[in-house]
């Protein structure tokens, strides 16, 4: 998703859910996601703007923890790497030395990702803010 679509999301979220919004059991939670591939942590040639977006939604996740935050509500970002999709359309070699380079050996799975982010909207995750949170399994 494009940070302007991020922005929008979040800022209309904010401004009808949270406004006024004191959490009854102390937490709220504000996740948004991000991808590594070309991304802050890994930029690749030609990739000046889409790191550039992704710099921009870590910074934003920076910002909007600390303007919900005496709300109680907690925002981070996560990072997948690179995730077996249907979206992924990476020739086979090419995953199989993406394997090789991931030091757990394999690809993520959508539900490596969706249990980090349900970590971190859980009351458990309660303490973790204005994080990016690299689900990527050591690929860097």
């Amino acid at each position: 998703m494009s940070l302007k679509g991020k922005v929008a999301i979040i800022t209309g979220a904010s401004q009808r859910h949270w406004s006024g919004y004191r959490s009854h059991s102390g937490y709220g939670r504000g996740n948004q996601g991000d991808s590594l591939l070309q991304g802050t942590k890994l930029p690749m040639p030609a990739g000046g703007l889409y790191a550039g977006s992704k710099a921009a939604s870590e910074l934003f996740t920076l910002c909007l923890s600390k303007e919900l935050g005496a709300r109680g509500v907690t925002v981070n970002n996560v990072s997948p790497g690179v995730t077996q999709t249907d979206g992924l359309i990476l020739p086979p070699p090419v995953l199989e030395q993406l394997k090789q380079q991931t030091p757990l050996g394999r690809l993520g799975e959508p539900n490596d990702i969706a249990n980090m982010v349900a970590f971190l909207v859980s009351e458990e995750g309660g303490w973790i803010t204005s994080q990016t949170i690299q689900a990527n399994g050591g690929l860097l």
